[in-house]
């Protein structure tokens, strides 16, 4: 299960979100946790892309190159559950678009960069899965 999207009522946080979607009945909680009108999803990440996004995140918040948005999104990774061999992270369509941006812009630096990078065949790698999970989440909600 790759996906969930849900309209709901009142709001709380991320947390209650993924608490919500590890629930046997997760439309309830999720309704309880989210404001109204507000389309949330689960984009599950393979370890690589989680660790390569997050970790991407978290260094240009340290270096102060990063916009206050980002915090919200390294906070949302922060709260990410570990769902088989996946991080499901719950969000809105702004953190996917986050995410998004942020995959695309490694692989494209990473890219340009070529055999400077050592390890650049997998960071593309796991930056492509990332794509590929929110793409797959945003598509079902659309």
């Amino acid at each position: 299960m790759g996906h969930q999207r849900y309209k709901c009522r009142t709001a709380s946080s991320a947390e209650d979100v993924m608490l919500a979607i590890g629930a046997a009945d997760p439309s309830a909680a999720v309704c309880r946790a989210l404001g109204e009108g507000r389309s949330m999803m689960a984009i599950d990440l393979d370890r690589g892309a989680y660790e390569l996004v997050e970790a991407a995140i978290a260094k240009a918040l340290a270096r102060e190159v990063s916009a206050a948005a980002d915090e919200e999104t390294l906070r949302a990774l922060g709260t990410a559950r570990r769902v088989g061999d996946k991080y499901r992270v719950a969000g809105d369509r702004a953190l996917a678009d986050s995410l998004r941006e942020w995959f695309e812009k490694t692989i494209a630096i990473v890219d340009a960069l070529g055999d400077r990078v050592s390890d650049g065949r997998r960071i593309i790698e796991s930056a492509g899965r990332g794509l590929k999970s929110i793409d797959a989440a945003t598509h079902r909600q659309s």
